[in-house]
C-alpha cells in the first residue's frame, strides 16, 4: 500500500503559521510595518520613485507605459521578445486614457473592471507577464490612484473622477509581489535544512499571499498595501554573498542589522543624518521581529 502524497504546499503553510501565527510573529511584524516612522521612511522611497517615473509623462497611457518599463527592467531575466510584445499589446492607435479602457485593452472581453483579482489575472494572459509583474502593477496603480492619490499627487485616474480607479471592495484582492526578498523574510530560518519547504518565490508565491490573507481580518485588500512594505525592510536587511542562504542571501544579525552598501545605492532612499540613524534604528528591530 503505497503513503500518503505528501502535500507541499500544506506543509508549507504549516510552516508559517508554527513560525509567525504561535510566535505572534506575524502581529509583531504588522505592528512594526504601521508604526508611523517606519511607513513614512517607506512612502518617502515610493514617492521618490514614483515621481521620478512619471513626472516626463502627461498622458495616462504614456505614464503606465513607463511603469510597465521600469517594471519589467526590475527583472533579473525575461524574455526581450515577451516585454516587446506586451508593450505593443499596450500601444495601438487609439490609445487608452481612462481606467476602464486600459482594463479593456488587457481583458478583450469589452466588459471593463469587474475586480482587482480578474485584472491581475488578465495581466498573466500575457507572455512574460508573471504573478510578481501582474501584482506589482496592480498594486503600483492602486497606491498612485487611490491609497496615497492626495499625499502624492501623481493620481491620473482618480476616484470619483468619472474615469478613475475604484476603491476596492471588500471581497475583492490585491497581491503581494512576492519576490527572493519577500521569500527570504518568511522561510529564510528552515529552508536550508528542510528540503520539503520552499526555496524560490515563484514556488512560495502564492502559499504567503494565501497566508496572509487567511491570517487578515476586516480591510484585507488595503492590509495588503501595508504587508508590501516588507520588501523594503527585508532588502536593506539581507546581505549577498557565497554560502550565505537561500538564492546567495542571508538575513542580518542584530549586531549587523542594516546593509549600508544596499540603502547607498538606491537612488530614492533618504540620505540625512538623522534619518539613517532612524532606519537603523528601526532596522534592527524588524530583525528582532523575523531573524
Amino acid at each position: 500500500m503505497k503513503g500518503r502524497k505528501i502535500n507541499i504546499k500544506e506543509i508549507n503553510y504549516k510552516y508559517l503559521s508554527d513560525c509567525w501565527i504561535h510566535s505572534e510573529r506575524l502581529s509583531k511584524l504588522f505592528d512594526f510595518l504601521t508604526e508611523k516612522q517606519n511607513q513614512q521612511h517607506v512612502d518617502r522611497l515610493h514617492e521618490k520613485a514614483l515621481k521620478h517615473a512619471l513626472t516626463a509623462y502627461e498622458n495616462p497611457m504614456d505614464k503606465v507605459i513607463s511603469l510597465v518599463y521600469g517594471l519589467l527592467a526590475e527583472r533579473s531575466s525575461g524574455n526581450i521578445k515577451y516585454t516587446a510584445e506586451f508593450i505593443q499589446a499596450l500601444h495601438n492607435k487609439e490609445g487608452f486614457y481612462n481606467f476602464d479602457s486600459f482594463v479593456k485593452r488587457l481583458e478583450e472581453s469589452g466588459i471593463g473592471f469587474e475586480s482587482y483579482e480578474k485584472l491581475y489575472q488578465s495581466l498573466q494572459r500575457f507572455n512574460g507577464v508573471g504573478k510578481k509583474t501582474a501584482a506589482l502593477l496592480v498594486k503600483t496603480l492602486y497606491q498612485i490612484n487611490i491609497s496615497r492619490g492626495k499625499e502624492w499627487e501623481l493620481a491620473f485616474w482618480p476616484e470619483n473622477s468619472g474615469y478613475g480607479m475604484k476603491k476596492i471592495a471588500n471581497d475583492d484582492r490585491l497581491y503581494l509581489p512576492v519576490d527572493a526578498v519577500i521569500h527570504n523574510v518568511f522561510f529564510f530560518n528552515n529552508t536550508i535544512q528542510d528540503p520539503v519547504l520552499y526555496k524560490s518565490a515563484s514556488r512560495s508565491f502564492d502559499t504567503i499571499n494565501d497566508f496572509l490573507f487567511t491570517n487578515s481580518s476586516e480591510n484585507y485588500p488595503e492590509k495588503m498595501l501595508i504587508w508590501d512594505d516588507i520588501w523594503f525592510w527585508g532588502y536593506i536587511t539581507q546581505f549577498s554573498g557565497k554560502n550565505v542562504g537561500v538564492s546567495g542571501r542571508r538575513i542580518a544579525s542584530k549586531e549587523e542589522a542594516f546593509n549600508r552598501e544596499k540603502y547607498w545605492a538606491n537612488p530614492y532612499t533618504a540620505k540625512t543624518n538623522d534619518e539613517i540613524k532612524d532606519i537603523e534604528r528601526a532596522c534592527r528591530e524588524f530583525i528582532e521581529i523575523v531573524g
